[in-house]
């Protein structure tokens, strides 16, 4: 099991710093010392996804396709 800092999560989701505490600030993720589960992070990432309606690259794609 992967563990992160808020730095490492941003990376491992490919996201930036304002994301991740973004997602802290709905409740999506929760650190605790500072670290977070990778298994939290992802399901964060999904649940962020699905709350707006799909991935917001896929919609790049499509829109300019």
């Amino acid at each position: 099991m992967a563990i992160f800092d808020r730095q490492g999560a941003a990376d491992r989701v490919g996201r930036n710093m304002r994301t991740i505490r973004r997602w802290e600030e709905k409740g999506l993720l929760t650190f605790v010392l500072g670290r977070v589960r990778e298994s939290d992070l992802l399901a964060a990432e999904r649940a962020a996804r699905q709350n707006r309606g799909g991935d917001r690259r896929s919609a790049r794609v499509t829109a300019s396709a």
